[in-house]
């Protein structure tokens, strides 16, 4: 008789399970815990450890199998940390300085314009006064006819061209800059043990920072719209 295949769910967070830069919801709570009794789950994201925290809960570690910040590059099991890499000791503090500098005098040099009811006026793509702002904000300026992150990526990748440096667009207003190899595939280094990785996210078109993982040849990857469609997915797919 065959041996079962061991399988995981692994998923974005940003888009996929919150809406972007928000929190779980109750109902996303119960449907992971449903779901966990049934596979080993695990979440991956660009972001740190502790906006993983905030979004998902004080108790994140304890409600998935594998958690994956920074792409992977910080990595627990079961509570306990698998590993830790740092993109200092792969550039050095110099390096780091030199890309951050250029990096503040772009976003220094940027403004777009924001209606209000009385007049327009012009903000720094990072000056965002309110969440309930930032639909209006981003229409026009990081996802809209501005085109501002698109914008930055390209002069980043001709200012740093010999840097050998991926980027990728990722939640509401960023992108990730990171080397070659440390997008989210780096965490499938801890998930050898598994025959079958499913994963849902968002941002899997092409230069979506979750694209890489997505179109993995060792994953079975799934584009998802909301955490409402996440949990349609999963559950027509696993918990019929």
């Amino acid at each position: 008789m065959e041996a079962q295949k061991k399988r995981i769910v692994l998923f974005d967070v940003d888009g996929t399970l919150v809406k972007p830069m928000g929190r779980v919801t109750p109902e996303m709570t119960v449907f992971l815990e449903d779901l966990r009794k049934i596979l080993p789950t695990a979440i991956v994201g660009g972001s740190n450890f502790d906006k993983q925290r905030y979004q998902i809960g004080e108790d994140v570690l304890s409600r998935f199998d594998y958690v994956f910040s920074e792409n992977g590059l910080v990595a627990f099991k079961d509570g306990q940390p698998l590993g830790i890499e740092s993109i200092k000791t792969k550039f050095g503090d110099e390096k780091i300085k030199e890309f951050t500098k250029y990096v503040l005098t772009l976003i220094a040099s940027l403004d777009i314009p924001v209606m209000r009811y009385g007049h327009v006026y012009r903000v720094p793509l990072g000056h965002v006064e309110h969440l309930s702002h930032r639909p209006q904000l981003l229409a026009g300026g990081a996802r809209g006819e501005h085109k501002v992150r698109e914008k930055m990526v390209k002069q980043l990748q001709e200012r740093f061209a010999d840097w050998n440096l991926k980027f990728s667009i990722g939640g509401e207003i960023s992108f990730d800059v990171f080397p070659a190899g440390w997008d989210k595939t780096h965490c499938l280094k801890y998930l050898q043990e598994y025959d079958e990785i499913y994963f849902y996210g968002d941002k899997t078109m092409p230069g979506g920072n979750d694209y890489e993982i997505f179109s993995h040849p060792d994953v079975v990857g799934h584009t998802v719209v909301s955490p409402e469609d996440t949990m349609r997915q999963v559950r027509e797919r696993f918990m019929q």
